[in-house]
């Protein structure tokens, strides 16, 4: 028997998570790059949120992106859809504040027909998690954001299949190590979280570690190029377990590097890479596996100004190694 043609992106999310082994969501950042997803066959997007703090405020992600900042985005992501029910899995950062706050967010990116969202353990003035000396807030203070957020899905005047599932991820794997993150997980869990992202993995061992530990509870991979987890791809994160992959690098490392490339070629040759004739002269290498990828892509949004501001206010602590 067919199932039902899903109303809502939320009932969407929820009906590939059932008919998939894995669901990939390619990072996308503004309009274009949703089109550009969807048009290359994808059937769920991920709103970066460093991508972003990039596009929308040319900021590293360095907990400049505020709740409007991101529902303004993915609303324009979930519009790329005509039909307007592609699952948009969205960055909540810390949620935005204390308990009300998270409860609003919820309710907000609900309203704008996010499908998902995920809100972490790290301190409001957060940092993207492949970025080194994160700090992390107690586990009661965690646990009371996911509390909330699960209290206003539940509170959403609608089926359940159609309320937005909450993502709980936590970034303690770096600052208290595996059983800590592990603990976290599971009292996300019980709480009444929808998924857990453990962030920061730095193996496959530890991957099917957690799911294993987690019996049966779905976890989504974070495949960061440049960052601290190996390059999965999906067939790898598949077969390890996970349910959902996003891939939040896919749009935002190419599109910087044909822009540069094309703006450069018009500051030397007066003509833009888009209008060149030569086919020798129109190519360009978006590719290329690097280590740093995701610290020279902070780079180049000014992430060495905000850290040396940091460092400035701190008298010479501040941010620290990033």
């Amino acid at each position: 028997m067919t199932e039902e043609k899903a109303r809502t992106p939320a009932a969407r999310l929820r009906q590939l998570m059932r008919n998939q082994d894995i669901v990939v969501a390619p990072g996308v950042f503004d309009g274009i790059s949703a089109r550009m997803a969807l048009a290359a066959g994808h059937h769920a997007l991920y709103q970066t949120g460093a991508g972003t703090s990039a596009s929308r405020l040319a900021r590293a992600d360095l907990g400049f992106l505020g709740m409007s900042d991101m529902v303004g985005a993915a609303g324009v992501s979930i519009m790329a859809d005509p039909t307007m029910t592609t699952p948009v899995i969205a960055d909540a950062d810390t949620g935005f504040g204390g308990a009300p706050q998270v409860a609003r967010t919820v309710q907000e990116y609900h309203r704008a027909g996010i499908a998902a969202l995920h809100i972490e353990d790290q301190v409001q003035s957060k940092r993207c998690g492949h970025l080194d000396s994160k700090q992390v807030v107690s586990r009661e203070e965690f646990i009371s954001r996911i509390r909330a957020a699960v209290h206003a899905r539940d509170s959403l005047p609608c089926a359940p299949e159609d309320r937005i599932l909450i993502i709980a991820r936590t970034d303690a794997l770096a600052v208290g190590g595996f059983d800590e993150a592990m603990d976290r997980l599971s009292l996300a869990r019980d709480a009444g979280a929808d998924i857990g992202f453990l962030e920061g993995m730095n193996s496959s061992l530890q991957a099917s570690t957690a799911i294993r530990e987690l019996r049966g509870w779905p976890l989504m991979a974070n495949c960061v190029t440049g960052g601290k987890s190996p390059l999965w791809t999906v067939e790898q994160v598949r077969l390890i377990g996970f349910k959902i992959a996003i891939f939040p690098c896919a749009g935002i490392f190419p599109a910087a590097k044909a822009l540069l490339a094309s703006y450069s070629h018009l500051t030397e040759h007066g003509i833009g890479i888009e209008a060149q004739l030569e086919p020798s002269k129109s190519t360009v290498n978006l590719g290329g596996a690097d280590p740093a990828g995701l610290r020279n892509f902070f780079a180049s949004m000014g992430l060495d100004h905000e850290v040396a501001i940091d460092q400035l206010a701190a008298g010479g602590t501040g941010l620290g190694n990033v």
